[in-house]
């Protein structure tokens, strides 16, 4: 007689230290991990399946597919790598690994817009950002970010909308727009970056990325180029910060190390007309597209 199968029925909890550790499946699906589970939450029905992520024993970031097919989750360890799950079928498709990584994992990870790349941030010391052709498990670039002057830690990579060769990188004292030349990742338009501290990005639409700062603002660059520096306000958040930490580089900056935590825009979230900005521990801002060119977005709520 064989060994009777005990299989969880639910799983409570939510595994800390994960970047963007809840994703939507569907529009009633949610995955998180949890413990040595990556759970996927039916919420309409309360009904949770499972993936075991035996090994993926240390997963450190998350990241979806734009249709919502694929599923990567990276993973620390003496061979950081990335592993590439078909959601519906729940299987695992690939381990990617990259031989020229110094970090013993990933940070943070990204799909391209068709779907056939995955761009994953490594992290310290030498914060590499490598980009697989995931369904041929091959390197298809590389490039270390710590040969940037002044780089503070990274915790964002994403692709723009639709173009697979456009990618832009946050963190602390760092906002890169990179573009792929024949394999090659180049920096391009904006180069102030080491005047931030980014928490969050997204993209608005295939021409505007928003980026929120430490300092309860949000930075528009258009066309690569930053076009405004949006101001959150509300009474709790204080008097608007001093501009000069925003606008003098590094020396600015002054090694003062993140703002307070209720100013931090922690996540930034688009919608028709619009988009909700998260700032600090409790709230939810809202803006909206202005009719005015020249004033891009105004906060409402």
């Amino acid at each position: 007689m064989g060994v009777p199968l005990v299989e969880p029925e639910y799983v409570f909890g939510l595994r800390g230290g994960v970047t963007e550790c809840v994703v939507h499946v569907d529009t009633d699906t949610v995955a998180y991990p949890a413990g040595s589970y990556l759970v996927l939450h039916d919420t309409a029905s309360h009904q949770q399946h499972f993936v075991s992520l035996t090994e993926e024993a240390t997963p450190t970031a998350l990241a979806i597919s734009p249709k919502r097919q694929y599923l990567g989750v990276c993973r620390a360890g003496d061979s950081a790598a990335v592993s590439v799950w078909d959601v519906a079928a729940r299987k695992r498709l690939r381990f990617l690994s990259c031989a020229e990584m110094v970090s013993e994992r990933y940070v943070a990870a990204a799909f391209s817009p068709d779907e056939r790349m995955v761009a994953a941030q490594g992290g310290p010391p030498d914060w590499t950002l490598v980009l697989f052709l995931w369904e041929k498990g091959k390197v298809f670039s590389v490039l270390r970010l710590s040969d940037t002057p002044g780089l503070g830690p990274v915790s964002s990579v994403t692709y723009h909308l639709e173009d697979n060769g456009i990618l832009s990188v946050v963190g602390e004292r760092v906002l890169k727009l990179l573009k792929l030349n024949d394999k090659l990742l180049k920096t391009w338009g904006y180069q102030g970056g080491h005047n931030h501290n980014c928490q969050c990005q997204v993209w608005a639409d295939q021409h505007t990325l928003l980026v929120g700062t430490d300092v309860a603002s949000v930075l528009l660059l258009e066309e690569g180029e930053l076009r405004a520096e949006l101001r959150v306000t509300h009474p709790d958040l204080g008097p608007e910060c001093d501009k000069k930490t925003s606008g003098e580089g590094v020396a600015a900056l002054g090694g003062r190390g993140l703002g307070p935590r209720h100013r931090r825009v922690t996540a930034l979230k688009v919608f028709t007309g619009g988009f909700l900005c998260a700032c600090g521990p409790d709230k939810v801002f809202v803006f909206q597209k202005s009719d005015d060119v020249n004033e891009h977005y105004f906060q409402v709520a």
